[in-house]
């Protein structure tokens, strides 16, 4: 594996060299791999059988308050609501006798999360160049005139919106279950992604800001990444008992998706309304400080989505208002709009990866769209009539963080670090502690004595804790502080007993 590009060739090409790790890892075989969600999707389907009919105390029975949840993040604004309309259809065909009962395992699926979720580039395209200029934070990334340009390029002619629409025309005719197989819809598709790529994202690459983080220069190096290096060592392998080595992403799989243009293939927001009217919950929890999917197309989606559903959401969920995030007695962590099934939470101070930024906020939010609470306080809510009430819009303006002193991690060079810190990996410089590279050892926070923290929050040694919050009044702190909540402890998502959690990333 190359660890500036995370390329992988089998047989290796690479030997001795500081820059490469040698190991085990999958095919890379194109035809080994799924190249479209909905091909993504069946495969997920399958597996899902297999886990829930060996593991049945996941999948409870369909008059449970409780069932499958399947939270999904970045892509995941696609292959979630993909992966839960394949689900849904497939209990169809159960219930209508098109599949015998006795063949398969009826998923459950009580909620779908979406964190960060790029779900259409038609809704949320015209919301890049906004976030450049006009976020929350007062960071102006790229001057106001290339942010126009921007916007212009999306709506000319052969610009992304046109070419998603010609994608999609394709696909319907001559693709209609997304295969990936004519090469006709791949070269319309794929141009789409192309086109929206170089007007949307490429642009963004001259700011010298995090895609990830508006506050943040790169490179960048949070979330840290000590988990991918402790993965990889034997124990927990052999633990796990993984065949292969750990990786964050698979270039193979990426270069699929791509050429078929995958994301701009089809409008999943009817999917996400279909969801909403069969009464299974659909959460939006959107990070502030992200550009690549940011909040404000997250937002737009929201809208969208209660516009595809139909009464009542149609009218009730916009013209509800933005209610607080009520995360503990002391910090509100973000503002939420719920109407019924549906909400879309704007979270403060985090960048694309919420739980990594705000971990109480995301949890919050995370158990409170599966338990069916109020996402502002976390009560017990009538969901049939329940709507947040506040401002119409979430317009508080934040201060963003001090800069943080990246780390620069081996097995994620080109993210990272920066060329004078691979420059001296590569000549052998400098010392590697667990997965990350330091000019010394003395660099790392390690090797100087610190005190073992303390758990201040009390709390008796025997007593359960689930980690939920209800609110009875509401603070001071709107996010503005910086503050991530009390003391976050390790036994809190542990504890919390909700059935068949399915988390998954990009």
């Amino acid at each position: 594996m190359d660890l500036e590009t995370s390329n992988i060739a089998v047989p290796p090409r690479y030997r001795d060299s500081p820059l490469t790790l040698n190991g085990t890892f999958s095919s890379q075989k194109p035809d080994a791999t799924a190249n479209t969600t909905e091909i993504a999707a069946t495969a997920i389907y399958h597996m899902m059988q297999g886990f829930l009919a060996t593991f049945p105390q996941y999948n409870p029975p369909d008059n449970s308050s409780l069932g499958v949840n399947l939270f999904a993040e970045s892509y995941g604004g696609k292959y979630g609501p993909v992966f839960a309309d394949v689900w849904e259809a497939e209990n169809e065909r159960r219930q209508n006798g098109t599949t015998p009962p006795s063949s398969s395992v009826g998923i459950h699926l009580t909620s779908l999360g979406i964190v960060n979720g790029c779900v259409d580039d038609l809704v949320q395209g015209p919301y890049y160049p906004s976030m450049l200029v006009n976020n929350s934070y007062g960071i102006q990334a790229l001057p106001p005139l290339q942010a126009t340009l921007m916007n212009n390029s999306f709506y000319q002619p052969g610009g992304c919106r046109d070419l998603i629409n010609r994608c999609r025309a394709a696909a319907a005719a001559g693709d209609p279950e997304s295969r990936g197989t004519v090469a006709s819809v791949n070269l319309a598709c794929r141009s789409a992604t192309n086109v929206c790529s170089r007007q949307l994202y490429e642009p963004y690459s001259n700011s010298g800001l995090s895609f990830y983080d508006i506050a943040s220069s790169v490179p960048e190096s949070f979330p840290p990444r000590f988990y991918v290096e402790y993965l990889n060592t034997a124990s927990v392998q052999t633990a796990v008992g993984v065949p292969i080595n750990y990786t964050d992403l698979s270039r193979r799989v990426y270069v699929g998706f791509r050429d078929s243009g995958d994301f701009e293939r089809e409008d999943v927001v009817p999917k996400l309304a279909r969801l909403l009217r069969a009464g299974i919950r659909v959460g939006l929890m959107y990070g502030d400080r992200d550009y690549i999917c940011n909040w404000l197309g997250g937002e737009a989606i929201s809208l969208a989505v209660a516009a595809a559903a139909g009464a009542p959401y149609q009218v009730a969920f916009p013209a509800a208002g933005y209610a607080p995030i009520i995360v503990n007695d002391s910090y509100i962590g973000g503002a939420v709009r719920q109407f019924a099934n549906l909400s879309f939470s704007r979270v403060y101070q985090a960048g694309h990866f919420v739980p990594a930024s705000q971990p109480e906020t995301a949890f919050q939010i995370f158990a409170r769209i599966v338990l069916g609470t109020s996402v502002s306080t976390g009560a017990a809510v009538d969901l049939a009539v329940y709507n947040t009430s506040g401002p119409a819009n979430a317009t508080s303006s934040l201060k963003p963080p001090p800069q943080a002193r990246p780390t620069c991690f081996v097995r994620a060079l080109g993210d990272t670090c920066d060329l004078e810190q691979t420059a001296s990996l590569a000549a052998g410089e400098g010392v590697v502690i667990n997965g990350a590279w330091y000019a010394a050892s003395s660099d790392w926070a390690g090797a100087r004595t610190t005190t073992p923290p303390t758990d201040t929050a009390g709390g008796s040694p025997t007593q359960t804790l689930t980690g939920l919050f209800t609110a009875t009044s509401t603070p001071n702190d709107a996010g503005g502080s910086l503050c991530r909540g009390r003391t976050w402890r390790a036994a809190v998502l542990g504890s919390l007993t909700v059935a068949g959690v399915l988390v998954a990333g990009m």
